[in-house]
């Protein structure tokens, strides 16, 4: 699954109605990804999340595995989980929560 797939399942889990034509936005764009094969297979994506108008924010997830595939899937969930965990996300996404609860 794609990342923002992911993203939106991860949000719909948690209660989040998940509308693309909401007008509240979660932007994220993949800047770069990397993938080191030494000793096991380290992907590492570079992105940048929006909340609504804020101004793009750099990050980055990573993950090692044996399996480049696993690596980069594994990666792509840190993502998710990153943003999350991420008290600017959790407090812009406050009053749809508490709304669809």
């Amino acid at each position: 699954a794609t990342l923002a797939e992911r993203l939106a399942d991860a949000l719909e889990s948690v209660g989040v109605e998940v509308d693309d034509a909401s007008e509240r936005r979660i932007s994220i764009e993949i800047t770069q990804t990397l993938i080191h094969p030494v000793p096991a297979f380290d992907c590492v994506i570079d992105y940048d999340r929006r909340l609504g108008v804020t101004p793009l924010r750099g990050r980055q997830s990573r993950a090692q595995n044996w399996d480049f595939e696993v690596a980069c899937s594994e990666a792509v969930s840190a993502v998710v989980v990153d943003l999350l965990s991420d008290p600017d996300v959790r407090l812009f996404l406050a009053p749809i929560e508490s709304a669809s609860s």
